[in-house]
Parts: C-alpha cells; structure tokens; sequence
C-alpha cells in the first residue's frame, strides 16, 4: 500500500510539475489572452508583453490649424475623442482633450495592417514585380499549398475588407490559431494556419494575411518585419516613434493589429495610402472598432478616434466647400 502511495505521489509531483512548466512557458499568450478575454468592447486598452519601437522623425510636419465649423459639427455627434482632416494642403483638428495635440499614442486596433499598403507601395518600386508574385515563392510554407498561388496584391485587396471586430472570438483558447494570432507565441505560424481565402470577408482572413504579408516584406528584405517597416516607410513618413506588440521577445511583429502611433501619424499614413494611387474606390474607408481612416485623392486623409458609433458622414469632410 505504502509502495502504491509512493508511485502515486510521484506521479502527482511530475504531472504538476510538467503542467506548471507548461504554463510558464506560455506565460506571455496567457498574459495576453487574458487582456484580450476581458477586453471592454473587445479590444485592450494595452497588450503586456515585449513591443518593438518604430523611430519617426522624416514625416513631413503639418500645421493644424483650429477645427473648422464642419469638423466640429461632425465631431460632436458621437463620443470623439480626435478628428483630423487634411485637405488640399491645410490641415485642421479637434481635440477633446486640447494639450493632447496630437501626440498622444494611439491604439490604431485593426487599422494596423493599412500600413502594409503604404509599404507595399515602396517596395514595389524596388521589386518590380513584387505584387504579382505567388506568395509561395517567398514562403517556404505555402510553395505547396494553393494558396501559395495568391499574390501580395490578392492579400492586400483582402486586408481592405475591413476589421470590425477582433480576430480571435475565444481568446482564452491556446489550440485555436486565431487566438494565437492575437497572443502569440508566433503570428507567423499562426497566420498559416488561420488563414481561409474563401473567407475573406470575415472571421481571421484580414488579419492573417496582414501577417503572411508581413513574412513577406520580412523575406524579401532580408530583415525581420519590424525593420523593414521602419526603414522603408515609418522612418520617412512619420514625425514621431511608435510600437507594435512582438509575438515574442525579439521576435515577429505584429502587422494586424495594436500599433501604437501619435494621432497626427494616424492622419500621415492615410496621406500616404492616398498617394499610392492604389486601384480601390475614390474614398476608401477603413474602420476598425473606435477608429476610422478615410482615405481619397491624394492629399485628402480623416482620421477619427473615440468610443461607440462614430459619426456618420466622414468622407463628406473631404469634399470641397
């Protein structure tokens, strides 16, 4: 009996002991997913764990100047936070909160991946050919798969489809690749296996092809996703540092989601994707939860940030007078 209670105490202590090593080693997806999980609105005010910083400082500055009637009309009727607009070479702003001016970090959320068109943008220039490339030529993981046949163009026409909600709808489930997407521990790993082209419009496709675009600026440069980003488009284009979320220490980062830029950045980035003269409607309007860039001809950009329903009508800011 003695002997019985022996092994079974043994068996006890390696069953705890594998299980708590288990989650330490997960420590950071469960830190995450529990921000995730109790989320107001579904997306965290901050994710824990270590981020990569994107150095600014090349952006052309803008000159706000005090918001106009209109932009003030429209700002009062939702719960804003900011409202930026850029317009033929002027640029105006509302703040509820007027020290900020601007330089406030902001959760860009599921705006995040807009970035990948502006940066596309450039290293098309430098790839002739880049768009239209099958991505299973730059990843080693799709060269057999049919969906290695999809080109860096198909995968941006699906990351404009838009990112009304978070990806992952059970963040608390480490089998589940969407959660994982969100939390770690490896957004590429986690792409590959989220990803759906059939579902294109909805669920995790947005946001894992942001990421599988991101292994493929990250492949072609040489470099991992962060640097590229910041090297190619951020260092030039933004005035100020930002921060994405790693899935890891010194590992990927995100490019689906939880970037963190100053509001007038926000603003700079639709300028960019304005003068990208990328094949999409006149205005193109990308929303996410609490955010909204609008985006027209070139020189045209609105950027919105608040809570609830936004204010309806934000392209008709950029209409002349």
């Amino acid at each position: 009996m003695q002997r019985v209670l022996v092994i079974l105490t043994v068996i006890l202590l390696v069953t705890v002991s594998l299980g708590v090593g288990a989650l330490t080693a997960d420590w950071p997806f469960w830190r995450r997913a529990w921000a995730w999980h109790v989320a107001d609105g579904g997306w965290p005010s901050a994710l824990p764990g270590p981020h990569a910083a994107l150095s600014g400082g090349g952006g052309a500055p803008l000159r706000f100047e005090a918001a106009s009637a209109e932009l003030a009309a429209a700002a009062g009727k939702a719960r804003t936070q900011l409202l930026l607009r850029a317009r033929d070479g002027q640029a105006d702003a509302w703040f509820a909160a007027p020290d900020s001016a601007g330089h406030t970090l902001i959760d860009g959320r599921g705006l995040t991946a807009v970035v990948l068109i502006a940066l596309f943008d450039v290293l098309a220039l430098k790839h002739p050919g880049l768009l239209d490339r099958p991505v299973g030529a730059f990843l080693d993981e799709l060269r057999q798969d049919q969906r290695g046949a999809l080109t860096p163009r198909a995968l941006l026409a699906q990351v404009g489809h838009g990112f009304d909600a978070p990806p992952a709808r059970t963040p608390l489930n480490p089998f589940s690749a969407a959660a994982r997407l969100v939390s770690g521990p490896d957004f590429r790993e986690a792409a590959l296996a989220a990803f759906d082209p059939v579902d294109a419009a909805r669920g995790t496709a947005p946001a894992a092809a942001a990421q599988l675009l991101a292994s493929v600026a990250a492949t072609v440069e040489g470099e991992n996703f962060a640097a590229v980003l910041e090297r190619e488009f951020w260092s030039a284009a933004a005035t100020a540092d930002a921060t994405l979320p790693l899935d890891r220490r010194r590992g990927t980062a995100a490019a689906h989601c939880c970037l963190q830029a100053a509001a007038t950045d926000w603003l700079r980035l639709g300028l960019a994707v304005a003068a990208t003269g990328a094949p999409y409607d006149a205005v193109r309007t990308f929303t996410t939860a609490g955010r909204i860039l609008v985006v027209g001809a070139s020189g045209q950009a609105v950027f919105w940030a608040g809570e609830g329903a936004p204010p309806s009508g934000l392209e008709m800011l950029l209409a002349g007078p």
